[in-house]
């Protein structure tokens, strides 16, 4: 059996870990880097990764398929991050919430 041929890379792979990133407030991702995105390797799973090194030192691998973002761990040995980083953007801001109406009394 062949073996089975990624998902294409996902153009977008920085802009899509600085959303999915906002998912994990405990995680403190201002200042943090990303490395550029790599192929995975068995026994990891997923078809890409990249890893992201936090300001406290921790580093992540973020792993994408089918051209999204599908999980988010802690490195281990098997994905040796690279030893280049970028800055990751700031996670934009939501939207500001407008205030409730008030109900007025009897109405």
């Amino acid at each position: 059996m062949p073996p089975l041929q990624p998902s294409p890379a996902p153009a977008d792979y920085v802009a899509q870990a600085t959303r999915f990133l906002v998912n994990y407030p405990k995680l403190a991702t201002q200042g943090a880097l990303i490395s550029q995105l790599k192929a995975t390797q068995p026994p990891q799973l997923y078809d890409w990764f990249a890893c992201v090194k936090l300001q406290d030192g921790k580093i992540y691998a973020i792993f994408y398929a089918n051209e999204k973002v599908s999980d988010l761990r802690e490195v281990v040995a098997v994905d040796r991050c690279p030893d280049a980083y970028s800055p990751l953007p700031p996670a934009p801001k939501p939207p500001a919430k407008k205030p409730a109406e008030r109900k007025k009394p009897g109405a």
